[in-house]
């Protein structure tokens, strides 16, 4: 999920109440092995992407201590469920630089993750199915 946070802040933050997040401690057996593997539990892990070099003239649909204000607002309720929260922060002096600092990490862990699993990085069946059902072929080219 990404977006400016008014949006996604206002549309996602319930998720840190759900099962993933401050729920899921709460269904924990507190008498269970917490080495037993088989009982580990799927969490909600939060990434902050930041950029810290906003630049209050761009167009905005908030000011940017509005933006900074409500990512630290979420930042706090995650810790307070429990929810692991990780923080990127932009580098770089263009906003293509600060771009390209905030989607080279997750881009390389998701190519790394595919790979370690096994898995095609560049097949994405649901892609292709949307593109098949979206633009079908001509009549003459069936």
């Amino acid at each position: 999920m990404a977006g400016a946070l008014g949006e996604a802040g206002r549309g996602r933050v319930g998720l840190l109440d759900g099962v993933f997040g401050g729920l899921a401690e709460g269904s924990r057996d507190i008498f269970a092995d917490p080495d037993d593997e088989d009982e580990a539990l799927t969490r909600l892990r939060l990434v902050v992407l930041r950029d810290g070099g906003l630049n209050p003239e761009d167009d905005a649909d908030e000011p940017v201590a509005v933006e900074e204000r409500r990512a630290d607002a979420i930042q706090t309720l995650a810790d307070r469920r429990g929810v692991r929260c990780d923080v990127l922060t932009a580098e770089g002096g263009s906003t293509l630089e600060r771009l390209a600092s905030l989607v080279a990490v997750p881009d390389f862990a998701s190519l790394y993750l595919a790979l370690a699993h096994g898995l095609d990085p560049m097949a994405v069946p649901a892609i292709s199915e949307m593109k098949e059902l979206s633009n079908p072929m001509p009549e003459g080219l069936q």
